[in-house]
């Protein structure tokens, strides 16, 4: 489990979590409570004061999916002391009765654990604006266990809180299908610098033309970005496999785009900022084919992080952005380990984007 890594997924996906929450009947309009979602604390190592926040930020947005429009993130962390988790939850009350919130209540979390080790403990707090201890658990081994996937990472961790959240509160399943949005969903937005509507359907029109052009439609395949190296084989691979389904006329080039992208704890700003430096980078050399494909494995090791694709006109505009991690189903049904593996990913994410 690394803690000191998290890519926290945009909310616009609608998968955050790709899980389904228990079942409870729902908090009415008017008992729905206003919340103060505290930054998450990590043990033995904690969080960067920037990825605690965000953390936050990650528990507020399943609130806020869980039917909560009354969010707030607090800025600054609670140091919670060394004890029980009612040592904790006091701590918490006094913290919050000092800051005087604004909400009617306050929302305190803590993984423990390390990579070793995994996940050991999650405790979760909930205390009401005069301090008021309502909610002080310590879920060990046998909850965690017990959890429909057991939490492996701050991600699930979220995912294990925003649960008990929601059966605390009894509030809706954040991920149905028409979950509502608010501001939680617009920060993850911003920060990730994904299009707005208009360029978003323009990339859905580019990609409806590219599958009334399958199979015939030609496409080159630049070598593949490969644990932060660009992997040729890896390339030549994909491109066999994609001709061999006819699903494009695919060929490999020998060029290297060399992107420069900076990692972030929001994988949808890597993917993101990935994708338009290749659109520009392909505006400035336009491949002699109708298309230009360009792949990013987040590949250490024996362990697969994400699948990126990025296809694109060859004058550089979007056609098709993808996106693959452990939470969503593909990702899990392939569980990717090798470059061979997550070329498999690509291709099964290709067959069923333009086959739509």
């Amino acid at each position: 489990m690394k803690f000191d890594q998290i890519r926290i997924l945009c909310p616009l996906l609608g998968c955050i979590l790709g899980l389904a929450c228990l079942g409870t009947s729902s908090a009415t309009e008017a008992t729905k409570p206003s919340v103060t979602v505290f930054p998450v604390s990590a043990k033995p190592k904690g969080f960067s004061d920037d990825i605690a926040k965000r953390v936050g930020i990650v528990v507020a947005t399943l609130l806020e999916k869980a039917g909560l429009e009354k969010l707030e993130v607090a800025d600054s962390d609670f140091q919670p002391p060394d004890g029980k988790v009612q040592e904790i939850a006091d701590a918490f009350a006094a913290h919050v009765r000092e800051r005087k919130i604004k909400t009617e209540f306050a929302v305190f979390t803590q993984f423990v654990g390390t990579p070793p080790t995994g996940v050991e403990q999650i405790n979760t707090i909930v205390v009401d604006r005069s301090g008021k201890v309502l909610l002080a658990e310590s879920a060990r081994e046998k909850e965690l266990r017990q959890a429909p996937t057991r939490p492996s990472d701050p991600m699930t961790c979220c995912v294990f809180v925003g649960r008990r959240l929601q059966e605390f509160w009894k509030l809706e399943d954040p991920m149905r299908t028409d979950a509502p949005t608010g501001k939680m969903t617009e920060f993850w937005k911003q920060d990730a610098g994904i299009p707005g509507e208009e360029e978003l359907d323009e990339i859905e029109r580019r990609l409806e033309s590219l599958r009334q052009k399958i199979p015939t439609a030609t496409c080159t395949v630049y070598p593949v970005h490969v644990g932060g190296q660009p992997d040729r084989q890896c390339a030549a691979v994909l491109v066999e496999r994609i001709n061999e389904s006819k699903l494009l006329k695919a060929s490999l080039t020998e060029i290297t785009p060399g992107l420069q992208v900076k990692g972030h704890s929001n994988e949808q700003k890597v993917l993101w900022d990935t994708a338009r430096a290749f659109r520009d980078f392909v505006k400035q050399n336009p491949p002699p084919t109708e298309y230009a494909l360009y792949a990013d494995y987040g590949l250490f090791g024996n362990t697969v992080g994400y699948v990126h694709t990025i296809v694109c006109e060859r004058t550089g505009g979007w056609v098709l952005i993808d996106m693959q991690n452990s939470h969503q189903p593909d990702f899990k049904h392939i569980g990717p380990k090798s470059t061979d593996d997550c070329n498999e990913l690509l291709h099964l994410r290709l067959q069923e984007r333009l086959s739509d």
